[in-house]
Parts: C-alpha cells; sequence; structure tokens
C-alpha cells in the first residue's frame, strides 16, 4: 500500500484550489517540494500570501517550515510555522483514512 508520503515523492501534488488564489508547486529534489501561493482576499477575508518548504524523510516522516503574510485589523502580520509529522501505524481502530484529494 502507498503512503501520502510515496505518492508525493513521486509527484508534485496541489494544495486544495480556493476562489481567489493561486499555487505554485515545485519539486526541488526527490525529497524536498517548495509551495507558494497568494489569495486576492475579499470583504471577508484579506489578501493572504505565502511560501515553504517540505522534506521527506523517507515514505514515514516528513518536516516543513512555512511563512504567511496577511493583515489583521489592517496591520500587516506574518505568521511563521514549523511542522513535522511521522507515520504511526497502518491500523488505526475505527479512525479511516482521509479521501484522497480533500
Amino acid at each position: 500500500m502507498a503512503s501520502a508520503c510515496d505518492r508525493a515523492c513521486t509527484s508534485v501534488p496541489q494544495m486544495p484550489q480556493q476562489d481567489g488564489c493561486t499555487q505554485k508547486v515545485q519539486r526541488v529534489n526527490a525529497s524536498t517540494l517548495k509551495m507558494a501561493f497568494q489569495c486576492r482576499g475579499d470583504q471577508d477575508t484579506p489578501p493572504t500570501s505565502g511560501e515553504g518548504t517540505v522534506n521527506f524523510q523517507g515514505s514515514t516522516a516528513y518536516t516543513g517550515q512555512f511563512r504567511v503574510h496577511t493583515a489583521i485589523d489592517g496591520k500587516a502580520e506574518q505568521i511563521d510555522m514549523a511542522q513535522s509529522g511521522k507515520w504511526l501505524s497502518d491500523q488505526c481502530g475505527a479512525i479511516l483514512p482521509v479521501p484522497a484529494g480533500r
């Protein structure tokens, strides 16, 4: 069974598309993806943009760094995020996998 990391390492995945947003995902090397997005905003949501990288450690773990630029109450804000994940088990009891494309 192919894991999500296996699929990500053999193709360039796209982030979920949202109205008013553009995205770019590119492979840097065999284990790194670089991502960027830009959303124009509307009357309820400020313009927002961001960029980051995801580094896969084989098919069982990843780390990532992202930076998001937006405005809150008219004031420019920058949000820096670091994330990591690892495969725990293929036996998750009653918890079902998230459907592909979600």
